[in-house]
């Protein structure tokens, strides 16, 4: 079994054997926390199949910079006046997270995102070429000559959202 944290809450996933050889994931109530008495998080029960060689899915996590005003920052549920600043050197930043071992390394454009272009193509090419990273960029990739100018400065892969949600014909 292993622990998983679920809003604040644990939960003990634990596998069960299926008639058909394949393994079930199922959520039980840490004994710890049920004594505590507040409401289980929503979905504690649902129950989950593993494929049929009991390995869990594989997941990537990638370690992201939000850009803003040529800075590293969070913002408290995209609420652009509810920012954190984490550090003033995006490339040292991603320098970091390469020497922690990440390969992959998640950008948005804060800025581009807010304006419809991209405003930070300088930062994220010294990005690429002061790390082996593969970038992965969005915000404010809305046409042909934004995607070229990203792929120029080095990035391995675009994200687009707005431009395809609302030009679909472009995006196809």
């Amino acid at each position: 079994s292993m622990t998983v944290t679920m809003a604040n809450e644990e939960a003990v996933m634990k596998r069960q054997e299926a008639p058909n050889g394949c393994q079930k994931l199922r959520c039980f109530p840490n004994p710890v926390c049920s004594r505590i008495r507040r409401p289980r998080p929503a979905g504690i029960e649902r129950r989950a199949w593993l494929p049929c060689n009991g390995m869990l899915p594989a997941m990537k996590l990638l370690p992201a910079i939000d850009l803003r005003g040529g800075k590293v920052v969070r913002l408290l549920k995209g609420d652009y006046d509810r920012q954190t600043t984490y550090g003033d050197d995006p490339v040292a930043q991603a320098q970091a997270f390469e020497q922690a071992g990440a390969s992959w390394l998640h950008v948005v454009d804060l800025d581009g995102a807010r304006s419809g272009k991209p405003e930070h193509t300088a930062v994220i090419s010294r990005i690429c070429r002061e790390t082996k990273l593969a970038v992965e960029v969005g915000g404010g990739i809305r046409d042909d000559a934004s995607i070229q100018q990203l792929l120029e400065a080095g990035v391995t892969r675009v994200i687009l959202g707005t431009a395809a949600l609302r030009n679909w014909d472009w995006f196809r």
